[in-house]
């Protein structure tokens, strides 16, 4: 395809306009300059009701971290039964006592054991050792 041949006189123009909307660097700086930083005003004026926000108290389960655990039915079943039970039987209470309160305190308890870690090869072996420990027997 042949290349079209721009008239002069539209060149001439295309030039002159092309000047006109130059702008010298340091001209162009200028415009891009910020005076005074706006968001360290926002964030200064600010600062009080973040702390405020941050001091707050939590819900619970906001501070915990989520995990995957699997359970046979009879385990989630126990489980049910434990938590209806716990939660019918009290007065008041603060806190609502659920599955996940009732896993965490056994694993708060396991952290207070000294469990044998010896030649544990399966889960029976590991409910052996632990079951042990807890309420004696043979090791």
């Amino acid at each position: 395809m042949p290349k079209e041949k721009v008239p002069s006189e539209l060149k001439s123009k295309l030039q002159n306009q092309a000047k006109t909307l130059s702008h010298p660097v340091d001209e162009i700086a200028d415009t891009l300059k910020v005076k005074e930083s706006k968001t360290v005003k926002v964030q200064n004026s600010l600062t009080p009701q973040l702390k405020q926000f941050n001091t707050q108290k939590l819900p619970k389960y906001k501070t915990l971290r989520p995990i995957q655990l699997r359970l046979r039915d009879d385990q989630i079943e126990f489980l049910d039964r434990l938590e209806r039970r716990i939660m019918s039987e009290r007065w008041s209470g603060k806190e609502r006592i659920t599955k996940n309160t009732i896993l965490r305190t056994l694993v708060d308890i396991l952290k207070e054991i000294d469990i044998t870690t010896r030649e544990i090869t399966d889960e029976t072996e590991l409910f052996r050792k632990i079951r042990n420990t807890l309420i004696g027997g043979n090791p």
